[in-house]
């Protein structure tokens, strides 16, 4: 083959992957992961929520670096203590309706705000969301990421032990949840995938579809 023609291609190839997103990464997402994360939710002494220095100092002793935060106060007090901002904006960035009424204003302010922190780290969208969910909540995903596109918009997905009419699709437990997950992707665009599966039992033992909800993950 003539060499202008390889260089050619070659050159050519360059600029499309330099204007192309990370592998995996949704197209005007700059978020990376850091540290990984390692958050706290409603365990045994302590609140989920940084509310003042000793609740933050807590959390640090005890190697979280994550912290659900709701105002500018919670902000500082988990920035003191070497934790990252995981902003929770009740009524307005977990209710995609918000961006089509008076809350408006409100969601960009509160964008606004949490982007320009030091520890700003994710916004906390919706927990255990349906399939019929997703399309409000893509548009919550990319409004936030169009503002800041250097932040998380985190959402946790359902368990394989939800059931289908919980998860908005149908079928056999492997069936239901792969459409579960493919919806996801497809429709919100998320930079990461993360699930609850409670899997420790009283017992001592594992839920029988812990591996399986991974290896589908």
């Amino acid at each position: 083959p003539d060499i202008g023609v390889i260089r050619l291609c070659t050159v050519l190839s360059c600029v499309l992957l330099a204007a192309t997103p990370a592998w995996g990464q949704p197209a005007g997402s700059n978020w990376q992961i850091g540290d990984p994360i390692c958050g706290y939710y409603q365990g045994p002494g302590s609140n989920q929520l940084p509310t003042d220095a000793a609740n933050a100092t807590q959390m640090a002793n005890l190697g979280f670096n994550l912290a659900w935060c709701q105002t500018q106060e919670e902000y500082d007090a988990a920035h003191a203590k070497g934790l990252r901002i995981y902003a929770w904006i009740s009524g307005y960035l977990d209710d995609p309706s918000a961006l089509d009424d008076h809350r408006l204003s409100g969601v960009n302010g509160n964008i606004d705000l949490a982007k320009v922190h030091p520890a700003m780290y994710a916004y906390r969208i919706a927990g255990e969301p349906s399939a019929a969910e997703f399309p409000g909540l893509g548009r919550m995903v990319a409004h936030i990421r169009d503002r800041d596109p250097d932040h998380l918009a985190y959402i946790e997905l359902f368990p394989t032990y939800a059931s289908a009419v919980a998860l908005g699709t149908s079928g056999d437990t492997e069936t239901a949840y792969r459409e579960y997950l493919r919806q996801f992707v497809e429709v919100v665009k998320p930079d990461l995938i993360s699930y609850d599966h409670y899997a420790l039992m009283a017992t001592g033992l594992l839920r029988s579809d812990y591996f399986l909800n991974l290896a589908l993950v």
